[in-house]
């Protein structure tokens, strides 16, 4: 369950304006490597620059992790140290915002519960603050990576390309680390796109998370083999033609509505298809 937890209008009006004015800060201090901080276009980024790692003759594989329940498991006194000093400004507000646990309370009830860590839900500043407060485990990793292996953070989506061995280096290190700023890596939604030639390699060298050649969803575009892009486009297509049909349905009796959700959402996540995967 994730609570939102910030409703009142008056904090999250004070939250986006305070990121808005700040976003030059926590763009300096996150990009390129964690590119979720206000970045213009850092989710296209990420997924162009891990293809391109990946077509290089030279990677073997490309590791996609996913952290368990990332911003309600953030260690929130560590946050706020590690952001002392990543982005002092930021943490001017958020230490006000966070140093004490908070009540949430429960709708038609006198029951709460205590927001005691990670980043409430509903939270406009949450992004920012997550970016930063990850970026001291971020650094870590660096010693890591070489020209034999590269990485990338969008949020709690971590990615890693290069050489087998460098890889499970970085993913033992991820993994032992990662707990101490509240990141924890969930191995069973964790993928490893290997090259064909070193898929029985990688099984032996990565038993404990999900291994394929065929390639894998990767922030809403695709990484692989052409066979593994074809499938998942269309089964993205197949997808779109039922939000189409629907919203065909809807504006025989609400054409402005139909209309608003043809251009705010069904044409916006098309577009953003055809533009992070080659070939559409």
């Amino acid at each position: 369950v994730r609570p939102v937890g910030i409703g009142e209008v008056l904090r999250r009006i004070v939250g986006k304006a305070i990121t808005t004015v700040l976003k030059p800060d926590l763009v300096k201090s996150t990009a390129p490597i964690q590119v979720c901080a206000g970045l213009q276009g850092g989710v296209k980024a990420a997924i162009h620059a891990m293809r391109r790692m990946y077509n290089d003759p030279d990677c073997q594989a490309v590791l996609l992790v996913d952290a368990e329940n990332a911003f309600n498991s953030l260690n929130r006194m560590v946050a706020l140290h590690n952001m002392k000093y990543t982005c002092p400004n930021l943490f001017r507000y958020t230490v006000n915002t966070y140093r004490q646990p908070a009540d949430l309370f429960i709708g038609n009830t006198e029951e709460s519960l205590l927001s005691q860590e990670g980043t409430t839900q509903g939270d406009t500043s949450a992004m920012g603050m997550y970016a930063e407060s990850l970026m001291p485990l971020i650094e870590g990793l660096k010693s890591h990576v070489s020209k034999d292996l590269k990485q990338i953070f969008y949020a709690d989506d971590a990615a890693s390309a290069g050489k087998l061995e460098n890889i499970r280096k970085w993913w033992a290190s991820l993994q032992k680390d990662g707990p101490i700023y509240g990141y924890h890596p969930k191995p069973s939604k964790t993928w490893l796109i290997v090259k064909p030639e070193f898929h029985d390699t990688a099984l032996n060298m990565f038993p404990d998370i999900n291994v394929t050649a065929e390639g894998h969803r990767y922030l809403g575009s695709f990484i692989g083999s052409e066979r593994g892009k074809s499938n998942f486009v269309n089964k993205e297509v197949d997808e779109w033609i039922k939000d189409i049909t629907g919203l065909a349905e809807i504006a025989s009796s609400e054409p402005q509505l139909a209309y608003a959700g043809f251009v705010y959402g069904a044409s916006k996540r098309w577009n953003f298809l055809a533009r992070t995967t080659p070939g559409v």
